[in-house]
């Protein structure tokens, strides 16, 4: 079972637990009662996917940022989109590239 698929059915409120570390970019929402649901969200990571210690084996790995939205009318609408990072080069929300 994949990380936010665990943290999602884990967790006994709505709304969405987003973190990084895992290493790759994953969303999962949980079935409940009512419109809103608790989902997790992993956001990848900024480490370069190739490491050393893989010696060379092919990984799930990949960069990438989240984007966290609020909306401060309500005490419970909120939302995450994950950003792949690709060769230092990232298309935001906004549709700009950015580079590192």
């Amino acid at each position: 079972m994949h990380s936010a698929k665990m943290t999602a059915e884990m967790m006994p409120w709505a709304g969405p637990v987003i973190y990084g570390h895992v290493h790759t970019r994953a969303t999962f929402t949980a079935k409940r009662w009512g419109l809103l649901k608790p989902y997790g969200v992993t956001c990848g990571m900024l480490a370069l996917p190739a490491q050393e210690y893989t010696q060379g084996r092919p990984t799930t790995w990949e960069q990438g940022v989240a984007e966290f939205s609020l909306d401060p009318a309500t005490s419970g609408l909120c939302d995450a989109v994950t950003l792949r990072i690709h060769d230092g080069r990232m298309i935001g929300l906004d549709g700009r590239i950015y580079t590192a």
